[in-house]
C-alpha cells in the first residue's frame, strides 16, 4: 500500500494512477519546488517520468449504456452508514453468476474503477466497484485527486475490512449471485485491502491483488 508523505512523492503517483496528465503534475510540482527548472529537476529523478506512457485503448473501456450489460449504483447497509458501490452484470442471465468485488486505490470510487467494475461485467462476471469513502459520503464528494487522496487516509483498516465484509453479505444475498463463487480484486491501495480480507476472511473463492 501506497504511504509516502512526501507530496511531491504523493504527486507522481497521483499522475500514475491517472488523476491528471503530466502538464498538471509539472505545473504542481513547481508551486512545490519554486520554479519551473527546480520542478524537472525533481521530476527527473523518477523513473515512471522515462517512460512513455500507454493510454487504455478505447475498445476496452465499457461504457455506462453498453448494450451487453446492466450497470447501476447501488446502497446498502454497512457498520456505520450506507455503503455506496456500481454494480454491473451481464444482461439476460439464465443462471447464478460468480461474482467479483473491486477495490479501488486510494482516490476512492473514481470513473477509472466505475469502467474497470463493467469491464469485470463484460468477461461475464456479476462484479461490484465498493466505495470505501462510503462514511464520508461518497467519491463524489472529493472532487480534487488530493482531497481524494487525504479522505482515504482517514479511513482505518478496521472501517475498510467491516465495509468490505458488508459489500460480501450483499453480494451473497443477491439472486443472480453465486454465493459460494465470490472473489475480490483491489489495485495500489486496494491491493493491500484484498490481502487483508482473504487472510481474515477464507470464504472467498478467488483473490487477485494488484499489487
Amino acid at each position: 500500500m501506497y504511504e509516502s508523505k512526501n507530496p511531491i512523492d504523493e504527486l507522481v503517483h497521483l499522475y500514475v494512477d491517472g488523476a491528471f496528465d503530466r502538464r498538471e503534475l509539472v505545473r504542481r510540482v513547481s508551486k512545490i519546488t519554486g520554479g519551473l527548472a527546480a520542478a524537472m529537476a525533481v521530476l527527473g529523478g523518477f523513473e515512471v517520468m522515462a517512460q512513455t506512457p500507454s493510454p487504455c485503448p478505447a475498445n476496452i473501456r465499457v461504457p455506462v449504456d453498453a448494450e451487453d450489460i446492466l450497470v447501476s449504483d447501488v446502497e446498502f447497509d454497512g457498520e456505520a452508514s450506507k455503503i455506496l458501490a456500481h454494480l454491473a452484470y451481464p444482461k439476460n442471465l439464465i443462471e447464478q453468476q460468480p461474482a467479483v468485488i473491486v477495490i479501488h486505490e486510494n482516490r476512492g470510487l473514481v470513473e477509472h474503477i466505475r469502467d474497470v467494475t463493467r469491464r469485470f461485467a463484460r468477461a461475464g462476471f456479476v462484479a461490484c466497484g465498493v466505495d470505501l469513502l462510503s462514511r464520508q459520503g461518497g467519491t463524489a464528494q472529493f472532487t480534487e485527486p488530493t482531497q481524494q487522496t487525504q479522505a482515504y487516509g482517514r479511513t482505518t483498516q478496521d472501517q475498510r475490512r467491516a465495509d468490505l465484509v458488508a459489500t460480501l453479505d450483499y453480494l451473497k444475498h443477491r439472486d443472480f449471485v453465486r454465493f459460494d463463487r465470490i472473489g475480490v480484486t483491489g489495485y495500489c491501495a486496494g491491493g493491500g485491502n484484498t490481502w487483508d480480507l482473504v487472510v481474515n476472511f477464507p470464504e472467498f473463492a478467488a483473490a487477485a491483488p494488484f499489487y
